[in-house]
């Protein structure tokens, strides 16, 4: 039985949303995209005509503060690279999880762009439908595996948790697609709707388009997803940002990026207006002829007392702009742009760098703790629709976004009070991983032994002699 709403029906959290996503997405593409929007985030100034208010749009630079931040905060958690553990069948086909020619690294990246800038993201692992009665070693001499998809926030448009057993679970998402009907040269999509729910307790899977009348239509038949042969009692689709929509960790910024192009447009219409020459004549009358301005051509007047010269502009207008852009800059700065910050002139001690960085750091720290968790279920699931037990399986995210090295002086110091008896070869092994200073993966047993046992380290023989 059809359901009373809509498949295209949206969720009160998605419409309260919608407007915050779609300003984080224009500032992460740029300038283009601003300029094309700026209607959105820009005001007519009073009798200003379409052609004025565009050539005015056009001369405005968009200083775009919100990407590179986000890039750099995803740079600062896989600037290491992610622990992953999982069976020796899934190792193979992690070159490749989405079946696109995606790599899992990349797709982490991904993931993590996505809750960084609109603070959600949804993962649905999947697997191609298999005609009844098809064992696994059928699947995969058919070339069919798992696969990962990533589903923006945009493209989640409905979705209900319920409490089953005294768990609270997801029971229903909506996602909406573009389906691809090209065909020969051209380009074609159609839009649908993939609706995953819980049916008597088994995860359902339908797919949906509209027919001339806007009527929901179902494409084929029911399809229930089997994991070792048997029937889902849960929906395999995990929220990257919790089940309720949060604000995006990185709004104030964008709010503050797009408050810097409504003071560049002014600073830079003002540029305009003001640096380019503009001459002025008295004592005649204008009507009488136009006066064209070229290196060639004089101008001669009858009139002794006739006055001519070239507007000049005088005040401070646009000094008082180009400091609300500074003081903007610095406040995206304080939000997250701290590689926009300026260098200090002064050194600035690893202490109070560290008070410095702490806020930032931990709300960052927090979202690669998320990330990790919500990576592993979602690679636990794609384990075992490989055959796989999902025993072990686990993403390990990088938490230390500490990017300044043990200086030389402070290795030899501690070296020296190793030798002399004054720390332990532990305590020495602990500060050169901290300090970076050991090839990535070592634990913190491996290089004491290397510091008990140099040669244990330094023997690079191939064993051919």
């Amino acid at each position: 039985m059809q359901d009373a709403a809509k498949i295209d029906t949206y969720h009160p959290e998605y419409d309260f949303m919608s407007s915050g996503w779609e300003k984080v997405r224009h500032c992460m593409e740029g300038q283009d995209a601003i300029h094309v929007n700026a209607k959105k985030y820009l005001e007519r100034l009073s009798d200003e005509e379409e052609y004025d208010f565009t050539k005015r749009v056009s001369r405005t630079l968009f200083f775009n503060a919100t990407a590179r931040t986000i890039h750099g905060l995803v740079g600062m958690i896989t600037a290491k690279p992610e622990i992953v553990q999982t069976s020796s069948d899934v190792d193979t086909l992690l070159s490749d999880v989405t079946m696109a020619g995606e790599s899992f690294s990349n797709f982490i990246e991904t993931v993590l762009t996505e809750v960084i800038s609109v603070g959600r993201v949804g993962v649905l692992v999947d697997y191609p439908t298999t005609d009844s009665g098809h064992t696994l070693a059928d699947a995969k001499m058919q070339g069919l595996r798992p696969l990962m998809k990533i589903c923006r926030a945009e493209s989640i448009i409905n979705w209900r948790y319920s409490n089953i057993r005294n768990k609270y679970v997801l029971t229903m998402v909506c996602i909406e697609e573009e389906k691809d009907l090209s065909t020969g040269f051209g380009h074609s999509t159609e839009k649908q709707w993939r609706a995953l729910d819980l049916w008597t307790g088994v995860c359902r899977i339908r797919v949906f388009r509209k027919d001339k009348s806007d009527r929901d239509e179902q494409v084929g038949g029911d399809v229930f997803p089997k994991m070792k042969g048997k029937t889902l009692d849960f929906i395999p689709f995990y929220f990257f940002g919790g089940a309720t929509i949060e604000k995006p960790p990185i709004m104030d910024l964008v709010h503050a990026n797009l408050q810097h192009f409504k003071v560049s447009a002014d600073y830079y219409s003002g540029l305009h207006l003001t640096g380019l020459p503009t001459a002025w004549i008295s004592g005649v009358d204008q009507e009488e002829k136009t006066y064209k301005i070229g290196g060639s051509l004089a101008w001669s007047f009858q009139d002794p007392d006739t006055k001519v010269g070239f507007l000049e502009y005088s005040g401070s207008g646009l000094g008082n702009h180009e400091k609300a852009l500074s003081n903007i800059e610095l406040q995206m700065a304080v939000l997250g742009a701290r590689m926009l910050e300026p260098q200090k002139r002064g050194i600035e001690s690893a202490e109070a760098a560290a008070i410095h960085r702490s806020g930032e750091n931990s709300i960052l720290a927090s979202i690669a703790s998320r990330a990790s968790d919500g990576l592993s279920k979602c690679l636990k699931w794609f384990d075992q629709f490989a055959g796989g037990s999902g025993d072990g399986v686990s993403v390990g995210l990088n938490k230390d976004f500490s990017t300044a090295q043990m200086d030389p002086a402070m290795l030899s110091a501690l070296t020296n009070s190793w030798m002399a008896g004054g720390i332990s070869s532990r305590t020495l092994a602990y500060q050169q991983l901290i300090g970076e200073l050991t090839p990535v993966g070592m634990t913190l047993d491996e290089v004491e032994s290397g510091i008990k046992n140099p040669d244990i380290m330094g023997n690079f023989s191939d064993g051919t002699e």
